[in-house]
């Protein structure tokens, strides 16, 4: 528990630093040689981040959003923080609906684990052109997708195939050649499911 804490507090150092304060940082800079109020100008530039996640009933995201919270609290004079997560992995459209909240309300950046790898591209790309940053963790977007739409957003996530096969193999030397394996899928349009599979099938066949 204390590592994946560890995990997803360093995803958010990562994107946080790279794309949000050291545009914030400008900002400032530019205010103080204005001769501006420097801390009123630092309040401004303070930005804000929304968390929006899968299933906050799995414990993997609420892991995670303790990892997020906890490092924004270490971190709080940097930025603001918003995390929600819908209750069904299933519910696309409250996801959908979350992204739609979170550009009313003006956030500078969206951190998300989408649903569906596909379904949430158009929402997103909506956000990014609203100037919102977009940053896709976990879950990854679809390519064809992403380039029907003439969009690139970052993945911050693991290698899903690779990992399957490794959980493949380690079965696989469980087995005999010939022994009959079942796949219980999940949701159908999840990238990381599909890798996840694929990933499997790979070891499966390579044993027999």
């Amino acid at each position: 528990m204390v590592h994946n804490k560890k995990v997803a507090a360093g995803i958010f150092v990562l994107w946080v630093v790279m794309f949000l304060l050291v545009p914030a940082g400008c900002k400032k800079q530019e205010a103080d040689k204005e001769g501006g109020d420097s801390t009123k100008t630092s309040e401004a530039a303070k930005p804000k981040v929304a968390l929006i996640m899968k299933s906050l009933a799995n414990e993997f995201f609420k892991t995670m959003e303790e990892g997020a919270k906890a490092h924004q609290k270490e971190h709080a004079e940097e930025y603001d923080l918003t995390v929600v997560g819908i209750k069904d992995e299933q519910d696309v459209g409250k996801q959908v609906d979350y992204v739609e909240t979170m550009m009313a309300q003006k956030v500078d950046a969206i951190v998300i684990a989408p649903a569906d790898s596909k379904a949430l591209v158009p929402v997103c790309k909506k956000a990014m052109d609203a100037g919102i940053i977009v940053i896709n963790i976990d879950n990854k977007f679809d390519e064809t997708v992403l380039a029907e739409k003439g969009v690139n957003i970052p993945f911050v996530g693991p290698d899903n195939r690779k990992g399957a096969r490794l959980a493949g193999e380690y079965l696989a030397k469980k087995l005999k050649p010939g022994d009959k394996v079942a796949i219980i899928e999940g949701i159908p349009n999840a990238f990381n499911g599909i890798q996840r599979k694929l990933g499997f099938e790979d070891a499966m066949k390579a044993g027999g």
